[in-house]
């Protein structure tokens, strides 16, 4: 039994769904999705196998969610940062 999982996905790639589903559909050419999608050939063909292994979780960039990495473990950036006013 498959585990059910919510996605939260923006409008970008909602469409990316679509599109890359109507490839793998063959509804529309490799080169058709990338004109759609503004993006070469070879990346829609990376898109439609990461689609076909991972499903629409492939289209969530891996960091979402996540602070930048000089945020972490509670601290900005290494760099002193001086109000405008006190210069």
């Amino acid at each position: 039994m498959k585990k059910e999982v919510t996605l939260a996905m923006s409008q970008k790639q909602i469409n990316r769904y679509h599109v890359i589903m109507d490839s793998l559909e063959g509804k529309v050419t490799v080169a058709q999705a990338a004109n759609a999608m503004g993006i070469s050939e070879r990346q829609v063909t990376r898109l439609r196998n990461g689609v076909k292994e991972e499903g629409a979780a492939f289209l969530i960039h891996g960091n979402t969610n996540r602070p930048p990495k000089p945020c972490r473990n509670g601290r900005k950036s290494g760099r002193n940062r001086v109000p405008i006013s006190e210069r």
